[in-house]
């Protein structure tokens, strides 16, 4: 009695995980740079409510700025880099005390685009004065 495979059955076992790696392979690719994409558009969002919450609490206006082609932006006076989208959209948004309103023209829509693919955008909405952030 002989034991293991024979090479027709290794062959076709190969073939068979190729077809299967070739088909997996572009989904992945597109789920990573979505994922990625939802990343960074939160950080921006995270930015925002944390922007409004010095202002609130420091008693002092404090600005959120946005460069058109730029992967970073600055926030109450930290600049922050994202790691794997660009900004599409020049802005700057204000927060003031004592509740951290901003007197901008709303919604503000701010854009970002993935470096890996250019036609994947998210945008980033600033619907209220009270710095309500969503994003779609």
């Amino acid at each position: 009695m002989k034991r293991g495979f024979t090479l027709l059955e290794l062959i076709l076992v190969l073939a068979i995980g190729t077809i299967l790696a070739t088909l997996a392979v572009p989904k992945y690719l597109s789920w990573t740079i979505s994922t990625r994409l939802k990343m960074d558009a939160n950080i921006i969002a995270s930015a925002v409510y944390n922007t409004r919450m010095q202002a609130k609490r420091t008693a002092s206006s404090k600005q959120l700025s946005t460069t058109s082609g730029s992967s970073s932006f600055t926030a109450a006076g930290v600049t922050t880099t994202l790691q794997y989208t660009k900004l599409m959209t020049t802005s700057t948004l204000n927060f003031n005390p004592p509740y951290g309103t901003s007197p901008d023209t709303l919604p503000i829509a701010l854009t970002v685009q993935s470096l890996r693919d250019s036609s994947k955008t998210l945008t980033v909405r600033v619907v209220s004065r009270m710095g309500k952030v969503v994003v779609q």
